[in-house]
């Protein structure tokens, strides 16, 4: 009995120790070891995005190391290659002291526009701060410490300081309602839908108003009149007229019929001269104006308001 006891004892200990064994694997097998995160700007949607460093990243012995493994994957870009509108940040050199990095622009910094600056520098500071043992990153230009509007020195920029202006740099000045005109269901005639939008001081209001059309009607049973994937490239008011240069496909499957292309113009024309400032609107197509839209439109014309289209409102 004694012996009996014994070897199911020495059985036991050798089923514990093997499921031990066994979860200590699935542990090590489990978790790899993270990477920090790169942060990116995107131009077109005026946010930032974050990719993963790659693993390389771990084989990085000295602190110095690190930040140029991180400074490096800023200056290829992300790795999404469908991303043209990533904001370069144009760096002279880096130092590391401590707790903080100094990041020295080229002077082409002072070439981008004020949401790009804001962004260079959003990225580099978002990225370094990953880092364990970063506090934040000073910046200089050509060796001269960066300044603010008030001439004083911006000083040390820690992780978040940027992040509430460079996500929405647009942020709205105004919520105005305006009247836009969509197609009603046959196509045939204009109906006005009121919006309140949003209105930035540094965006131009018509230019707003018309990608407000492009996104197309929220009231039931209209039809948007303009292509979704249309651009506005460019839209410019002066002695009462309005020039609206917009980019899109003249063969279209959109345009239905040529009717379709005579509601897409007047639907433009009626909007924007809701505005007291617009007498008449002339449009470009790719910065062209002597194209074939339609035999019974030529946009060498200027257009103006045409009421007798806009369904009379029961």
């Amino acid at each position: 009995m004694k012996q009996l006891k014994k070897c199911n004892l020495i059985l036991l200990s050798v089923v514990l120790i093997g499921m031990l064994v066994g979860c200590v694997d699935k542990n090590v097998v489990s978790e790899a070891p993270a990477t920090p995160n790169v942060y990116f700007f995107d131009t077109a949607k005026n946010k930032l995005f974050t990719e993963n460093l790659d693993v390389n990243f771990l084989n990085q012995q000295t602190e110095d190391d690190k930040i140029l493994f991180i400074l490096n994957a800023l200056s290829a870009g992300p790795k999404i290659a469908t991303l043209p509108t990533v904001v370069e940040v144009p760096i002279q050199s880096a130092n590391h002291d401590g707790s903080r990095v100094n990041i020295d622009f080229k002077t082409s910094y002072n070439e981008l526009s004020s949401v790009q600056r804001i962004a260079a520098r959003a990225m580099l500071v978002e990225s370094l701060c990953e880092l364990d043992f970063i506090e934040g990153v000073t910046f200089s230009i050509e060796g001269k410490p960066m300044t603010g509007a008030n001439d004083k020195e911006i000083g040390l920029v820690k992780a978040g300081d940027l992040l509430t202006g460079i996500l929405d740099p647009n942020q709205a000045t105004s919520k105005p309602i305006v009247t836009l005109y969509f197609a009603s269901a046959d196509d045939m005639k204009l109906v006005p839908e009121q919006r309140r939008i949003e209105l930035n001081s540094s965006v131009q209001q018509e230019k707003t108003i018309i990608e407000e059309l492009i996104k197309g009607p929220q009231t039931e049973g209209l039809l948007g009149t303009i292509p979704a994937e249309t651009i506005v490239k460019d839209v410019t008011v002066k002695d009462g007229i309005c020039q609206v240069d917009l980019s899109f496909d003249l063969k279209s499957k959109f345009f239905t019929t040529s009717e379709s292309k005579y509601m897409m113009i007047y639907s433009i024309v009626n909007t924007l001269t809701e505005s007291s400032k617009i007498n008449k609107v002339a449009f470009l197509v790719d910065g062209k104006k002597d194209i074939e839209f339609t035999k019974d439109i030529d946009l060498r014309e200027t257009f103006v308001r045409n009421n007798k289209i806009i369904e009379k409102v029961k």
